[in-house]
């Protein structure tokens, strides 16, 4: 064997072996799954479809949402702003009688594609988070979602998708984007369960 090819060899296992040990180390919990967003299909049963408005004509978003029964809607409608910004269509959900919620926007907002919500300094420590790439089922670039967890263990996520779509969990006390509030990993699941659901109108 020419000396190349073997050190190729030992190079490639030596990359591999440090791979597996820096994802054997990791702590923590694991990121959800990321959604491939592709267009929409009955919703399924126990389920009902949400979806937002873009305006005040009834021209509704394409992007569509399943939302489990035992999940209310605790608020939805036009926020309206003071200065000279377009109206924010918004659905809040929420969980028995859990602080957390999910807030799911349709409108501009703090968060958009190519620019982080939050600086990295302000999110870790204390905890730690990462971003991702959302594609369409042609394997497209349509969104940006950035999601993390804090050393307590509870997570947070936020997801922004073109059409100004933007989706995010937090609690009660999180009245403020930069603040990232946190929920608890039985909220985030089903929270997680709701986003991942995002599909297209077509």
């Amino acid at each position: 064997m020419r000396p190349q090819v073997i050190s190729g060899l030992v190079i490639a296992t030596l990359l591999a072996g440090l791979a597996y040990l820096q994802l054997s180390s990791r702590q923590g919990p694991m990121p959800p799954t990321i959604p491939v967003v592709s267009g929409c299909k009955d919703p399924k049963p126990g389920t009902r479809r949400i979806r937002g408005r873009l305006d005040f004509k009834n021209n509704f978003s394409r992007f569509q949402f399943d939302v489990p029964a035992e999940v209310a809607i605790s608020r939805e409608g036009w926020a309206m702003w003071d200065a000279p910004a377009p109206p924010l269509y918004s659905i809040t959900l929420t969980h028995g009688n859990s602080e957390s919620y999910l807030h799911i926007s349709w409108g501009d907002e703090t968060i958009g594609m190519g620019r982080p919500p939050i600086d990295p300094v302000l999110a870790t420590p204390p905890g730690y988070f990462e971003s991702h790439k959302v594609l369409d089922d042609k394997g497209k670039r349509i969104g940006e979602e950035f999601w993390g967890y804090r050393d307590n263990g509870e997570r947070w996520r936020r997801i922004h998708l073109i059409g100004s779509l933007n989706a995010r969990y937090g609690s009660e006390g999180d009245k403020d984007v930069t603040s990232y509030g946190s929920v608890h990993e039985l909220d985030a699941a089903l929270f997680d369960q709701i986003i991942n659901s995002v599909c297209v109108d077509e």
